[in-house]
């Protein structure tokens, strides 16, 4: 995580999460804000979300990749995303408990 700082994240209220990133890349995780001890309450399905992430930058074009958090590494959905002043605003898929996200410019692949 070297390089990455926690971003300042809108998330709706029914969701938690946090992002953490810079100027090229965030990774975000966000879940059923219901779902609590000691019943652990989860709805069928998290439908049309949008998170904004402040991002440090001008970089106007992201890619957004969706991750499956059983395994960590399955992409279940992609997107883009434009910048709107300082914030990337993700709609998020339809997800059940949590969903993993990683935004990277279209010309910057990872970790440098």
């Amino acid at each position: 995580m070297t390089g990455l700082v926690p971003l300042t994240s809108e998330i709706p209220g029914k969701l938690v999460g946090a992002a953490l990133g810079n100027d090229k890349m965030v990774i975000g995780w966000f879940r059923d804000a219901g779902c609590e001890p000691p019943d652990w309450p989860l709805q069928p399905v998290i439908s049309g979300h949008t998170v904004a992430v402040i991002v440090p930058g001008s970089a106007s074009e992201w890619k957004v990749d969706f991750y499956d958090t059983k395994t960590g590494t399955d992409i279940i959905s992609s997107t883009t995303t434009i910048r709107q002043g300082n914030s990337v605003f993700i709609l998020l898929p339809d997800f059940t408990d949590d969903i993993l996200l990683k935004c990277t410019l279209a010309e910057y692949s990872g970790y440098e």
